[in-house]
């Protein structure tokens, strides 16, 4: 089924539909996470919480876009994360 259907169906409700989403897309995304963030297990964690922002927007997605946008969220997450990570590594006054 294309991306666009799996779009509308999960908008509607469907799970079955946004996990078939995720589950196609979540490799690309741990793969731009790994290749940004450098560090496997960051990685994985920025494309849970990226996949995870996505899943809880998907009634904003436009069904004939390309849900390949995921790459916006890996990057969202990505920098979630290294915020978080600066905010630990700041020395403390």
């Amino acid at each position: 089924m294309s991306d666009p259907i799996l779009v509308t169906r999960a908008k509607d409700g469907d799970g079955g539909a946004l996990e078939a989403l995720c589950e196609r897309h979540a490799s690309r995304v741990e793969k731009l996470a790994a290749r940004v963030l450098r560090d496997p297990e960051d990685a994985r964690d920025a494309d849970q919480e990226s996949l995870a922002k996505l899943c809880a927007r998907i009634r904003q997605f436009r069904a004939e876009a390309q849900f390949a946008t995921a790459k916006r969220y890996a990057h969202r997450g990505r920098n979630d994360l290294r915020d978080r990570l600066a905010a630990v590594d700041r020395p403390v006054a």
